[in-house]
């Protein structure tokens, strides 16, 4: 099921903290982010920070109002996909079964799990899957182009980049809540390691990147840069850590 969004349609699906931790800044600054109102609300949380803060809490605010800017801008012209496709499994024994397919599912056990909000319990993720004779497989990625913008501006540059990882994990999300009907899920991020190549080839053999725009280089990253792969469950997103 392929779909597209405007980036406007993600907005509020952006996962804000994450934007700020990829420019270094401590989860203490990315409040500004959730704030309504006018110049003068985001000036009076200035004050909640002592003095020596409060330039780096600034810094966080300018960071913000450029990046809204850089969305109006993209908005303009790029689109932001998702596909994706539900497949059969078994589980025995902690493996995951799937046509010819078969993922170990211990790498979700071992504490490599992160971003999770709200947190994640690995065994109710675990026994979800178990219960569940179908996931949902998805890819989200960005229009191609947007991987060369601004290649002669550093900064306009790391805007673009850290903006896209976010839209396309929005899409994600947004997907989600669609499907979802507006029940809670759990959003996590997982690092399959041995299991990499193998989730990947498996992804690709029920959706076609192709169609995407999706390349995978020789070490199996995927261009565009932005693009991401998971699984939905009724109560779980999973993205692949990058």
């Amino acid at each position: 099921m392929k779909k597209q969004y405007k980036i406007h349609q993600l907005y509020t699906q952006i996962h804000w903290p994450s934007f700020f931790k990829d420019w270094n800044f401590d989860t203490e600054f990315t409040k500004i982010a959730s704030l309504q109102g006018c110049d003068v609300v985001r000036a009076s949380w200035l004050t909640e920070f002592e003095e020596s803060k409060r330039t780096k809490a600034s810094e966080a605010m300018q960071l913000l109002k450029e990046a809204n800017r850089m969305i109006d801008l993209l908005d303009r012209d790029y689109t932001i996909y998702i596909d994706s496709a539900e497949v059969a499994i078994k589980i025995e024994n902690n493996i995951l079964y799937a046509d010819d397919t078969q993922i170990n599912l211990d790498f979700l056990l071992k504490n490599k799990t992160h971003s999770t909000t709200p947190p994640l319990n690995e065994e109710s993720l675990i026994k979800e899957i178990k219960s569940n004779r179908n996931i949902t497989l998805f890819v989200s990625t960005t229009d191609s182009e947007m991987d060369l913008l601004f290649e002669n501006n550093p900064y306009k540059q790391k805007q673009v980049k850290t903006l896209t990882h976010r839209f396309t994990e929005a899409a994600a999300i947004h997907l989600q809540q669609e499907k979802n009907q507006g029940h809670d899920f759990i959003i996590s991020h997982f690092d399959m390691t041995e299991n990499t190549s193998i989730f990947l080839e498996w992804v690709k053999s029920k959706i076609s990147f192709s169609n995407l725009g999706i390349a995978t280089t020789q070490n199996n990253r995927l261009t565009p840069e932005a693009t991401i792969i998971g699984f939905m469950l009724p109560k779980h997103l999973l993205i692949q850590q990058k």
